[in-house]
Formats: C-alpha cells, sequence, structure tokens
C-alpha cells in the first residue's frame, strides 16, 4: 500500500484577507508524507508521490518532464491536474491518494458547488477564478487510487470569512474529513501557530493519539472529538468537523497501518467474509487482498481471496462469459505463494485467530446443518454479528468441543424457547417454530444473542463480548408524496447487547452519533403546528437509544425482577397483550421508574431520551416531514390509515398495537417504530413553543421550573400511535400529558443511555 498526496497551503491572497497558519499547517502535512515516503521506500524519490502548492515552494515535474511552478494560483492547479492525472499512475489494490488543502473556501448557493480559493481567487467570480473541489475529485479519482481521501480546512475565522459549504455536497466514493460543517468557521490558534483541525489531524497521522486512528472510522471519530476538546481548551465557539465516507464500509479500511491492531485486522477480514457470503464478490476479492498485503502469510486472507477468484469465474462461466481463471493477476508477495490461486489450497497454522475465525467458520456450517433438519434457517449477516461477540472469547476450543457434542442442541433449543416465548400461536416443524411472518425476522436478532450466551454458559465459559460496539446493515426506504418507495438504501448502524442477568430478556441499544440539526418543523410544512417552531440549532453529543420501544417482556421482567427504586410497577397493564408488543399504559413517572430499576441492575446511566434527543434520533439526518420521506404508508408504519397525509392512498387501521419492528425498515441509525405504534415518553417539561425560555441546545432537556408539589405537571410524549392521523406521527409533532395520573393505551416509551466518555 502506498500514499501519494497533493498538498496546497495559501496565506496571501490577491482579493480576501490573509491567513497566518495555513501554510504553515500544509508544510507539516507535506513533511509527513514525505518522511513516510522515505520510509517505506527508501530508494524511491519521494517528492515524486508528494506534491506540494505553497508560495515559494520549489516547481514541480512531471513525469512526462513538464515543469509546472508552485505558486498556489487557479492556472498551477489545474495545469497539474491535467498533466498528472491524463491516466491512471496508481496501479497497486490499497494505494491511498490524500488532497490536503489549507485556505480559504465557499459554496455557491446558485450552483451548488463547493469552491476552494486559490492565491488569486476573487469571491465575486468564484466562477471564473475559483476551483470547483467536484472538478479536483474527479481528476484524482482518474488516478487509479483504491481510496481518496479529502482534508480541507476552510475557512480560517482570523478574518471573519464564513466558511460556506464544505460537507455540503457529499463526495461518492470519497472519505471526507473538513475542518467545519456547513456555514460554519475553522480557528487558527496563536499558541498553537496553527488551525485546531490540522493539530488534531497530525495528532492522528503521527502517532500522538490517545486512540486509535488506524481505520477511517477510527481517524474520522479522534478528529471529531479532539477539535472539540480544543475549541472548548481555548475558549473558542465549538468548531465541529464533518466526516463521510462513500460507501459506509470503508469504515473499516485501514489507512495508517503503522497503527492497526489485530482487532482492526479481524474487521477488514470480517468485512472480507460478510462480502463473499452476501455474493458481493467483487468487494470480497478487494477486502481479502487488502488483508493478504497487510498479512502477506495469512491463511485465512489467501484461500478466502483463492475461493472468490473461482467464484467469480464461476459466475461469468455461467453467464456465457468463458472468461478464464484469474491466475496470473499480480498477487502480494507472501512466502511460499505461487501465482495460481488454488481453491484446495491446504490451510497453514497460522496464528490463533487464523485457527479462531475458521473454527468459527465451521461452526457456521455445523449450525447451518442443524437449523435446517429443525425447519430454521441460519441468518448468515446475524451469523457474522454474533462472530463478532465471541470472537474474543478466551477459551474459544472449550467452546467448540461442546458444540460438537451438546452444544447444538442448546443452541436450537434457545432458539426454540425463545421463538415460543414471543411468537405464540406461530406454526411449528418438529416442536420447533418455524421462521414465518415478519416478527420472526426482527426476533431472530435477539434469538441469536441469547443463544449465544446460553451456549457459551452450557459451555462452561463467561461470554465475552468485546469493548467495541457491534455493527449490522439495516435497509432503509425513502417514499414520495404519493408513498411510493422510490429508493432503498443500505446502512451500517452501530449497537450494544444489553443482556439482564438472571434470565432477563436482551436489549439492544443502537449507538446514536454526535451532531447537529435543525430542530421544528419549516412553516410551510403540511399540518404543522406552531409549538414546533421556531426551528433551532441543536448539537446533540453521543448516546445510546432502545432500537425498539420497550417491549411487555422486558417491562414484565423489570416489573417483577428487578428492585424498586421509588414506586412499584404492575407487571400486567397493557391493553392489547403480547411479549413482543411494546408496553403501553404507562404513566411517566412509571417509565422513569423502569429507567432507575434498569440504571441500578446495569450500572449504566440509563434514563428517558431528551425531546431533542429523540427528534435527532428520529429524523437521522432527514430533514423532511418523516424519516422515510414526504409522507408515510401502513406499509411502513402502525397508525390510523383512513387518513392520508399528502398524496399518498389511505390504508389499514389495524386499532391494536403491533409487534415491535414487524415492519422491518428503520432509518438511518437503526431505529424502529419512530413514527406511529405508541407514543415515546420524554424527559422535557412541557413548553408551548421553542421561545419559551431559554431552549438548550446542547441535547439536554429542558426541565427549568420546580415540580415537586405538582404531581401533574405536563411532560412530552413523542412520535405518535396506532390510533393517531400520520400528521401526528411526524418527525417534529409534539404532545404532552400529566406526568403522574395519565395513562393511555397509546403511550410508550423507549430508554435512553449516555454514551461512556472516551
Amino acid at each position: 500500500m502506498v500514499d501519494w498526496a497533493l498538498v496546497i497551503g495559501i496565506n496571501e491572497y490577491d482579493y480576501l484577507g490573509n491567513l497566518r497558519y495555513a501554510q504553515r499547517d500544509a508544510e507539516r502535512v507535506q513533511k509527513y508524507f514525505l518522511e513516510k515516503a522515505k520510509r517505506e521506500s527508501p530508494n524511491c524519490d519521494s517528492s515524486s508521490r508528494v506534491f506540494y502548492f505553497a508560495d515559494d515552494a520549489p516547481k514541480i515535474k512531471s513525469q512526462r518532464g513538464v515543469i509546472i511552478p508552485a505558486a498556489p494560483t487557479k492556472n498551477n492547479i489545474l495545469s497539474f491536474l491535467h498533466e498528472f492525472f491524463k491516466s491512471p499512475i496508481l496501479d497497486e489494490e490499497g494505494d491511498n491518494f490524500w488532497f490536503f488543502f489549507s485556505g480559504h473556501g465557499m459554496y455557491s448557493h446558485n450552483q451548488g458547488t463547493d469552491y476552494l480559493i486559490p492565491k488569486d481567487g476573487n469571491p465575486n467570480l468564484l466562477e471564473d477564478t475559483a476551483i470547483d473541489l467536484n472538478h479536483v475529485l474527479r481528476k484524482i479519482r482518474n488516478s487509479g487510487a483504491d481510496n481518496v481521501i479529502l482534508l480541507t480546512d476552510c475557512c480560517l475565522s482570523e478574518n471573519k470569512l464564513k466558511k460556506r459549504g464544505h460537507g455540503m455536497n457529499k463526495q461518492q466514493g470519497v472519505i471526507t474529513i473538513s475542518a467545519c460543517d456547513v456555514d460554519a468557521e475553522s480557528y487558527e490558534i496563536k499558541q498553537l501557530e496553527q488551525g485546531i483541525f490540522t493539530y488534531a489531524l497530525m495528532e492522528a497521522l503521527e502517532g500522538r493519539a490517545d486512540e486509535n486512528c488506524a481505520t477511517v472510522g477510527g481517524l474520522c471519530s479522534y478528529v471529531r472529538k479532539r477539535v472539540l476538546e480544543l475549541s472548548r481548551e481555548f475558549s473558542l465557539p465549538q468548531q465541529k468537523p464533518f466526516t463521510d465516507y462513500e460507501p459506509n464500509y470503508k469504515s473499516h479500511f485501514i489507512l495508517l497501518p503503522q497503527y492497526k491492531t489485530d482487532y482492526d485486522f479481524s474487521l477488514l477480514l470480517l468485512d472480507a467474509t460478510n462480502a463473499e457470503l452476501e455474493e458481493r464478490l467483487e468487494d470480497a476479492k478487494k477486502h481479502f487482498k487488502r488483508a493478504m498485503k497487510f498479512d502477506p502469510s495469512n491463511s485465512l486472507a489467501i484461500q478466502g481471496y483463492d475461493r472468490t477468484l473461482k467464484k467469480i469465474w464461476e459466475r461469468d462461466r455461467a453467464d456465457n462469459q468463458p472468461i478464464p481463471p484469474q491466475r496470473n493477476e499480480p498477487q502480494p508477495d507472501r512466502p511460499g505463494a505461487s501465482q495460481t490461486p488454488s481453491v484446495d489450497q491446504p490451510e497453514s497454522s497460522g496464528n490463533s485467530f487464523d485457527r479462531t475465525l475458521e473454527s468459527l467458520r465451521q461452526l457456521r456450517d455445523r449450525l447451518t446443518g442443524r437449523l435446517k433438519s429443525r425447519g430454521l434457517e441460519l441468518n448468515q449477516e446475524l451469523f457474522q454479528e454474533t462472530l463478532r461477540e465471541v470472537l474474543e472469547t478466551p477459551t474459544l476450543a472449550d467452546f467448540e468441543t461442546n458444540l460438537d457434542t451438546e452444544g447444538q442442541e442448546h443452541w436450537a433449543e434457545a432458539i426454540r424457547q425463545y421463538q415460543v416465548k414471543h411468537l405464540q400461536g406461530k406454526s411449528s416443524v418438529d416442536g420447533i417454530v418455524a421462521p414465518s411472518g415478519p416478527t420472526f425476522q426482527v426476533l431472530y436478532e435477539d434469538a441469536i444473542v441469547t443463544a449465544t450466551v446460553l451456549l457459551s454458559s452450557q459451555a462452561g465459559i463467561k461470554p465475552k463480548l468485546p469493548p467495541e460496539l457491534q455493527s449490522l446493515t439495516v435497509e432503509v426506504p425513502t417514499v414520495n408524496r404519493k408513498g411510493r418507495v422510490v429508493q432503498t438504501t443500505k446502512h451500517r448502524v452501530h449497537y450494544r447487547v444489553e443482556i439482564l442477568a438472571g434470565g432477563g430478556p436482551v436489549m439492544l441499544m443502537m449507538a446514536i452519533p454526535a451532531g447537529t440539526f435543525l430542530m421544528g418543523s419549516p412553516e410551510d410544512e403540511h399540518e404543522r403546528e406552531d409549538d414546533e417552531g421556531p426551528q433551532h440549532e441543536v448539537t446533540v453529543p453521543p448516546f445510546f437509544l432502545g432500537r425498539y420501544p420497550v417491549t411487555q417482556a422486558q417491562w414484565r421482567f423489570v416489573a417483577t425482577k428487578l428492585t424498586k427504586a421509588k414506586i412499584e410497577l404492575q407487571p400486567n397493564q397493557s391493553e392489547s397483550s403480547g411479549a413482543g408488543r411494546p408496553v403501553e399504559g404507562v404513566s411517566w413517572f412509571e417509565a422513569v421508574e423502569f429507567c432507575e430499576r434498569l440504571a441500578a441492575h446495569t450500572g449504566r446511566p440509563y434514563r428517558l431520551p431528551s425531546e431533542a434527543e429523540w427528534e435527532y434520533a428520529c429524523r437521522a439526518g432527514t430533514k423532511t416531514p418523516f424519516h422515510f420521506g414526504d409522507t408515510i404508508t401502513t406499509e411502513l408504519a402502525n397508525y390510523n390509515g383512513y387518513h392520508s397525509y399528502d398524496r399518498e392512498p389511505t390504508g389499514e387501521w389495524r386499532d391494536e398495537t403491533t409487534p415491535v419492528g414487524q415492519f422491518l425498515f428503520a432509518n438511518k441509525f437503526g431505529l424502529y417504530d419512530m413514527h406511529g405504534n405508541v407514543w415515546d415518553w420524554c424527559q422535557d417539561q412541557w413548553h408551548g413553543s421553542y421561545e419559551e425560555g431559554v431552549v438548550p441546545c446542547d441535547g439536554s432537556a429542558w426541565e427549568d421550573r420546580d415540580e415537586d408539589r405538582d404531581e401533574d405537571a405536563r411532560r412530552i410524549i413523542r412520535g405518535g400511535g396506532w390510533n393517531d392521523s400520520p400528521g401526528m406521527c411526524r418527525s417534529a409533532f409534539r404532545r404532552f400529558y400529566p406526568r403522574f395520573s395519565f395513562r393511555t393505551i397509546n403511550i410508550g416509551f423507549r430508554v435512553a443511555c449516555a454514551a461512556p466518555r472516551t
């Protein structure tokens, strides 16, 4: 894997205010990549891979001998792009091209375009004198780089010029890390003699960060966190970097291999395995090949790569495309490797991780056969998530030994017990409930995790979940005003498993990333009410939120098994009975009691979400009335379908709650049932609009009144219920009820939990 870089730093402008440390920032970035190139390729001229534009920088010589001045003018930069990227210059899998720009940048609202401002750029003549960022990236993509990393530090606010737009346009196939979000400012720090964005970035690149930054996700996470810390440290307004990577699976790509851990490598291998199982063979081939670059002797990577090549050949042959196996395709050097991939190549002993993953792969195959004999089908993607949970089990050999005998029986029995408990009345095969209906598909996740824990216990092992978050892929539909699904996208989301001791049900807590959003609804939104405004920006720290509303099974366990905090809870008080249905008929005080018992039992700070957290999590980055888009339908949510919101047809009114997650479609944060089914209690006191008092802008609950003597003070509910019209289920719609005395058949709740500090 080779790193190439184009670095631009501009202090002095002809038509804009000058900057102090932009060129200094660029020099540090250039120095890092030059030194890295010298270490990796001592006999190579590092300047042939690292190109630098700044005042007084030496001229740049192309591979064809063309000399280009390095002053950062529009003509010089465009000439370089034209000369160097006529044809691909990078030809190795895993090569990275880094583009770093420190200077002024602007966004043209008229053209919808991000611009970088060169030394001679005029903000009044953007189209003629500035550089279209899309043009730059199109050229760099032609380089043949496997990863393009866009790093922009625009614009620095000593001169009070706001950065407009970087991050507004997502760049497909590009890893983007920008100093600040749309219409925000980036700051220079005199004490550091640097911009705080580049300071944080260099900490990560140079290995001075206090956390792992080897992967795309790790690097993005650290820069976001560190820039916020530096903003607070130097008493500046919050500077919030914008990060994005397309496609989402690039989160596990290793950008800085010198800092990678075994766990980073294991995620790369698991991504490769997932791609192979999902028949994304070209992706699998790339992933396995990357893995071989990092560990040329790894047997799993070698076999996976060879196996994928054979599958590609068989697929193309089946499609009447007689393409021979790519036996002469260049491969990374590895000890004893031939140039001819062999699917039947014997497995080398490998390291302990190799053996662990291979034994789990064999476990998957045995479970598949066993479950099929019982009328069940193993969900491959969910099983991959289970692998992540048991991957670090310290005595996996003992785990495997038990599986060979009684273990499989207990796995199947655990699934059977879970299904019998939650799917009463469903059809069965050989005494085990068969996978029928949408409810099974959702609850199967919980069954997999529950079975893992029970099976580990049977094997005499204390299950050890890795400290890192687990992840899975969710399908997110987008509908138009007529209710038609116009797009379905897949998103990788992260979650934590909360296993309640003493035989309690599993709870899945989705990791909600930090972010800033516009709370409330615009004045022209259909069926908008006055208490939804005015819109205001809120910054929400990371937190966890229940994937589903609290179910009756979870409620019953907490009500009967966990120690009382303040008040008694009735275990059976829901109108619509069913363990997998949401609990309802719960007052605000009872919901708080549930959270307090859960917090005492788990040692985690469980609570109700704030109203801002709820809306932020519901929207999941959307600005439409619903996270599904312009409207909803009864194919997507449980509400009174006799009413329509926009142009969609009317639908079904089920006249009761439905099992959580029944509709199978989540939002981009992996949350289900945010629109309809049951309302969710929030922590906040009721305010008639966002103008009453001082509304918090940090995501915290709005509680500014003393309610000790007023048991029926009003608290917020959100999301709408099964008997409400679709307009009441909108992301911004708000209602209130008395916190103590009010219980009704369409109000439930979901739990939140603060993210641990890192």
